[in-house]
């Protein structure tokens, strides 16, 4: 069982920045991500020259960015792409035991190498340079099973309300959060665990509630 669930979305600048103190505190095989989509088909496009988008990036993500020493930079890409190919994408990179390498390898493809991770073919390099075939993978793409479970994930964070959201224990972290606090929750739910183990399954929060 994941010791973190992270609800995220790959054009949240906040998802990517924080995967650098999940990383350092959580083994790969202990974390559980969990699409997201921030503006699924039907919303207002965003177009990234927007005095919000500008703002948020000058006065918010870069400044946190500088601090982690995390490359991150906001591509020419007008409106911000779409992620639910993407996501659809990770329910075959999980099932193949990629889901980890394949969420943070299209982190760094949008925010690290600027490119348009709504284009299958920009996915296909992504899952071919983490070790997945990429015919297969463009054939899962359009394989209605993997697009089922992506609405499936969907229908389970209809509670959350903003990303990254972390889940450790019975604890639930809104925003970007530090390694040690990411420790301490990490600690704090193996302590519980270790208190009571035949609780470990039932006595928390999930992304369906408490």
């Amino acid at each position: 069982m994941a010791q973190l669930k992270i609800v995220s979305d790959f054009v949240c600048p906040f998802c990517f920045l924080g995967e650098k103190a999940v990383e350092e505190t959580f083994q790969p095989d202990d974390i559980e991500w969990i699409p997201y989509e921030l503006r699924p088909e039907g919303s207002v496009p965003l177009d990234p020259n927007s005095a919000y988008v500008q703002q948020s990036m000058k006065q918010s993500v870069l400044p946190i960015a500088e601090r982690l020493g995390v490359d991150i930079s906001l591509p020419d890409i007008s409106p911000i792409p779409r992620t639910r190919l993407a996501h659809i994408g990770f329910y075959y990179a999980k099932e193949h035991g990629k889901g980890n390498d394949y969420f943070v390898g299209v982190f760094k493809a949008y925010w690290q190498q600027g490119l348009d991770i709504s284009q299958s073919g920009v996915l296909a390099q992504v899952a071919e340079q983490i070790g997945l075939d990429a015919h297969s993978f463009l054939s899962a793409l359009q394989d209605e099973r993997y697009a089922k479970q992506h609405e499936e994930g969907l229908r389970q964070t209809e509670s959350v309300r903003a990303v990254p959201a972390f889940f450790v224990g019975d604890r639930v972290l809104q925003g970007i959060q530090s390694k040690e606090t990411l420790e301490i929750a990490r600690d704090e739910a193996a302590r519980k665990d270790a208190a009571h183990p035949s609780a470990s399954s039932t006595d928390s929060c999930s992304i369906d509630g408490c």
